[in-house]
C-alpha cells in the first residue's frame, strides 16, 4: 500500500482525537432518546405507575396537566442531549472536510479538495444519463487539479417515481465516482456503456446540433472480451477506438457499471458504486486511509492512461 505523508498522519491523529467526544455524544444522544421513548411507553402502559407519576407531577406543577409536564421534561432532556451532539458533530465534521480531506488531496500532487464536488451542469454535459429526468442531485468530496484540468467527485442522482395519486419515492439513477477531464484536443464524440445497461436507463444520443449524433448501432470492436462487458457507440478513428477499448477492458474486474464518454474536448468517466469516503464513527487507522488513497489514485491513474493515449492519436 502507498505510504502517507507526515501531514496526513498528523491530521489522522488529530481526527481520532476529535472523534472521541463526537462518538460519545452521538451514543449519549441516541441512547438518551431511546430511554425517553421507553420511559414514556412504560409509564403509559402501566396504570399503577401512570397514576403515581401523574400525582407526583400534579404536586410539582398543579396548574399544568401531567402529560404536558412530561412532554416539557422530555423536551428539556432532548435539548440537553442534543447541544453537545451538535457541537462535537460540527467540530468533527469541519475538521474532516476542511483539514483531513484537503491533506489527503495533496497526496496526489496538484489536487485540491472542495467539499461541494461537481455541479449538475457539468454532470449533464457528459450526455450519458437521462439528465432531464433528474429530480435530486448531490455531489460532494471533490478533488480538483488545475494543472491537469481534472475533477473527481462522488455524485448521487435520483428520479422521482409516483405521482398525483400514488406515494412519491425516488429511484437512484447514478451513485458513484464521476470524473471530468479536459483533453488536449477535440475528438469526435463516442461512448462506452455497460453491456447489460437497460435502454431506458441510458440517454440514447439526443444531443444538440453542435455535437455530432453518433450511430445508434454499437461499433464492432476487435476482440471478443470487450463486447462481453461493454458497448461502444460513436464514430472515432480506428486508433482512438482500439486504444480506448483496450484500456477500458482492463478495468472490467471492477464488476461495477462503468460509463465513459468523450464530448468535444472533455473526457467523462463514471463508475457506479455505493461507497464514498465516509465520516468515520470508529477509530480510523492508517491502513484505512491508505485504502482511501489507493481508491482515488486508481481513478487518477486510469484517466491519465486514457488522456496520454488519446493525446497521441
Amino acid at each position: 500500500m502507498a505510504s502517507l505523508s507526515a501531514k496526513t498522519r498528523k491530521n489522522l491523529k488529530d481526527l481520532n482525537i476529535r472523534r472521541v467526544p463526537y462518538s460519545t455524544s452521538c451514543f449519549a444522544f441516541y441512547t438518551g432518546l431511546a430511554s425517553i421513548v421507553a420511559l414514556f411507553f412504560f409509564v403509559f402502559m402501566n396504570n399503577n405507575i401512570q397514576t403515581t407519576v401523574f400525582l407526583f407531577l400534579e404536586k410539582i406543577l398543579p396548574t399544568v396537566s401531567p402529560t404536558t409536564t412530561l412532554l416539557i421534561i422530555a423536551g428539556i432532556l432532548c435539548i440537553l442531549l442534543l447541544i453537545p451532539y451538535i457541537k462535537f458533530s460540527r467540530t468533527y465534521r469541519d475538521f474532516f472536510n476542511n483539514q483531513f480531506l484537503p491533506a489527503l488531496a495533496e497526496e496526489f500532487g496538484d489536487f485540491k479538495y472542495k467539499k461541494h464536488g461537481i455541479n449538475q451542469q457539468e454532470f449533464e454535459k457528459s450526455n450519458i444519463f437521462d439528465t432531464y429526468q433528474i429530480d435530486r442531485y448531490e455531489s460532494m468530496q471533490g478533488f480538483f487539479s488545475q494543472k491537469e484540468q481534472a475533477k473527481i467527485a462522488w455524485v448521487k442522482t435520483a428520479v422521482q417515481k409516483g405521482g398525483y395519486k400514488s406515494p412519491r419515492s425516488y429511484r437512484t439513477l447514478f451513485k458513484g465516482w464521476f470524473l471530468q477531464i479536459t483533453l488536449s484536443k477535440t475528438l469526435p464524440s463516442f461512448f462506452i456503456l455497460p453491456q447489460k445497461t437497460l435502454l431506458s436507463y441510458i440517454k440514447k444520443f439526443t444531443f444538440t446540433n453542435v455535437i455530432k449524433r453518433p450511430s445508434s448501432t454499437p461499433v464492432k470492436v476487435a476482440g471478443p472480451n470487450f463486447e462481453k462487458n461493454f458497448s461502444f457507440y460513436g464514430n472515432p478513428s480506428s486508433g482512438v477506438l482500439d486504444i480506448t477499448a483496450s484500456i477500458t477492458e482492463k478495468y472490467k474486474h471492477l464488476k461495477k457499471p462503468i460509463f465513459l464518454s468523450v464530448v468535444e474536448n472533455k473526457l467523462y468517466l463514471a463508475v457506479q458504486q455505493q461507497d464514498r469516503l465516509p465520516l468515520p464513527i470508529r477509530k480510523v487507522t492508517e491502513k484505512q486511509v491508505r485504502q482511501w488513497k489507493e481508491k482515488l489514485n486508481f481513478y487518477i491513474t486510469w484517466y491519465r492512461k486514457l488522456c496520454s493515449a488519446l493525446a497521441d492519436e
